[in-house]
């Protein structure tokens, strides 16, 4: 009872594991063997039919047979009692009348044989063979009869006419009684297994007809259900997809091809989301670094300026140093001070310039592992789109299997052809057999136009699969936008490396000529004296800082164009990456 219960949902977890391609052939198979069984036990029914109408001819026939040798018989007896009667000589015609009863006996004796066997003998019965006997003994009587009647007595002519109908009424109409009696009850029970068979052929039938009609449509609707569910899982997700929105986490619990897809799609969307997670990190890095960057640029100009400044106040001291020597120390001094500082922000400048640097080499390395991760997407989108094109022509494969279904449905409608042509054979008793062909007929064109339904909702399916493949290369075209975005993020982040780079060299070519400055101003320290000689050496180092603080000042420029330009194109991939909800 355990094993009873335990089997249908075992059958049912079997045939969840399977494919759709794996359930139509089921389906067909199915179907197709029932038909076979079907035909195969109408045919069964028909032969048994068959098989009583002949057995039903036969017994008529035998019984006509028996009553043509009884009515012979019977005809010759009277010509016998007329002969006497009116003493004529009607020899002859007696004679012609006796031929054929010894030939009629012989075929009535083997008749008669089969009769015993089909229908044996029940206890207090006799057989037929034995009333063969009886027909001959009567035969034998009718023989021994003179047929000279001319000089014969009226009381002899009486004592004849006796004789003949002793012989009929004791032997032939005791044999035909006996006969007919058994003949009757046989003929009834014949009749009650013609009705008993095509009673049983007609159940079933009807029963054939009753599961051909629900078997294949409740087969169908069940797949039409699972394909439609499948379906509506996999536009979910592709829907939520194409509305940007990766946190979609309803899962199509199914084996077969949708199931496939929906995992496929899964692990897609998962390493969009990933790589959509990242494009923000970095856009958010970015647009930190392009802001640290401006401040920097706002610091390097400021102290541009500052060196400036102490420039114009290092020429003035140089003019004014003819009118006030002993300030010369004072001033030197303050030039060294202030030299000291533009070192040290010559220094914070180019330690930025190799911070900025390095952050521009990581991002480039994350953009390319972001241009990376797009690559994967789209292969991944190549085998989705595959997918899609084998359910198209596994679909195809089904078309055909329903063209196998309708080639049955003819072979039905042949088969209830030949069951009608069987009952007309049968005559009356076929009657209600040739209705049930012709209903089988009529359920063969139902199952013709379920099977041409099946066809055409298929083909919605196919329309339905192909519309997602359009929503998927719709799809396709955003991951392609995103990759470009992708590419361009990060050749802005090399372009951004090598500009560090320039600008770290000039920052460290500034560094030098602070350094020659303070060294200078350690001479003038040292040689006071020698200040007057030297002015005009000063003066010119003093116009070559000048130049390079105007060139410091435009490099700090060029930096806080490519600051600005860097903060807008973080925003717009940062923009881009906000319309995906991870």
């Amino acid at each position: 009872m355990a094993l009873w219960k335990k089997w249908p949902n075992q059958a049912a977890m079997f045939v969840k594991k399977q494919k759709i391609t794996s359930k139509l052939l089921l389906i067909t198979s199915l179907i197709t063997i029932f038909n076979v069984a079907a035909g195969v036990l109408i045919y069964t029914q028909n032969l048994s039919v068959s098989k009583a109408i002949d057995s039903s001819n036969e017994f008529g026939d035998t019984e006509r047979e028996y009553k043509a040798l009884s009515d012979t018989m019977l005809r010759t007896m009277l010509l016998m009692i007329n002969s006497i009667e009116n003493g004529e000589d009607e020899s002859e015609v007696i004679e012609k009348s006796m031929k054929p009863i010894p030939d009629m006996l012989a075929s009535l004796t083997k008749s008669f044989e089969k009769m015993d066997k089909k229908y044996p003998a029940q206890e207090g019965d006799l057989e037929y063979s034995n009333q063969v006997k009886v027909f001959q003994m009567a035969y034998n009587s009718l023989s021994g009869f003179a047929m000279d009647n001319a000089e014969l007595r009226s009381d002899m002519k009486s004592l004849r006419i006796r004789e003949l109908i002793s012989v009929y009424t004791i032997t032939l109409s005791y044999a035909n009684e006996a006969v007919e009696a058994r003949m009757n009850v046989d003929q009834a029970s014949n009749e009650k297994q013609l009705a008993r068979s095509v009673d049983a052929a007609n159940t079933f039938i009807i029963i054939n007809v009753l599961l051909l009609a629900i078997l294949p449509f409740l087969m169908s609707y069940s797949l039409s259900q699972s394909i439609k569910k499948g379906l509506k899982g996999i536009m979910g997700r592709i829907d939520a997809y194409k509305n940007s929105d990766f946190t979609y986490d309803l899962k199509v619990d199914r084996y077969d091809e949708f199931g496939d897809i929906d995992r496929m799609l899964s692990e897609m969307g998962h390493r969009l989301r990933d790589t959509i997670k990242s494009t923000l990190e970095v856009s958010g890095t970015v647009l930190s670094m392009s802001n640290s960057m401006g401040e920097m640029v706002d610091r390097n100009r400021t102290a541009s300026e500052q060196v400036r400044d102490q420039i114009k106040v290092g020429t003035v001291t140089l003019l004014s140093q003819y009118d006030d020597a002993s300030s010369i120390s004072a001033v030197t001094e303050q030039i060294s001070a202030s030299s000291e500082e533009i070192a040290a922000s010559s220094d914070y400048i180019n330690s930025d310039m190799r911070q900025m640097r390095q952050a521009s080499q990581e991002g480039a390395q994350d953009m390319e592992g972001v241009v990376e991760m797009v690559n994967q997407t789209v292969e991944q989108f190549e085998l989705v789109n595959d997918s899609f094109n084998r359910i198209v022509q596994r679909f195809g494969n089904v078309t055909k299997f329903l063209g196998g279904i309708q080639d049955l449905n003819t072979q039905t409608n042949l088969l209830s052809l030949n069951a009608s042509i069987e009952s007309a054979r049968a005559g009356e008793h076929g009657r209600g057999f040739a209705v049930v062909a012709e209903e089988i007929r009529k359920l063969s064109g139902q199952t013709d136009m379920f099977s041409k339904n099946i066809t055409k909702e298929l083909q919605f399916i196919q329309s339905d699969v192909a519309s997602s493949s359009d929503r998927l290369g719709s799809f396709s075209q955003v991951i392609a936008t995103t990759k470009d975005a992708s590419i361009a993020a990060s050749d802005m982040f090399k372009g951004l490396e090598q500009q560090s780079s320039a600008l770290s060299e000039q920052v460290g070519e500034i560094s030098t000529a602070i350094a020659e400055i303070t060294s200078g101003m350690t001479h003038i320290v040292t040689a006071v004296d020698k200040l007057l000689q030297t002015s005009s050496d000063v003066n010119g180092k003093m116009d070559v800082m000048s130049g390079l603080s105007e060139q410091q000042n435009s490099v700090s420029d060029q930096l806080g164009a490519l600051a600005g330009e860097l903060k807008q194109s973080s925003g717009i991939l940062k923009e881009k990456a906000a319309v995906f909800k991870v």
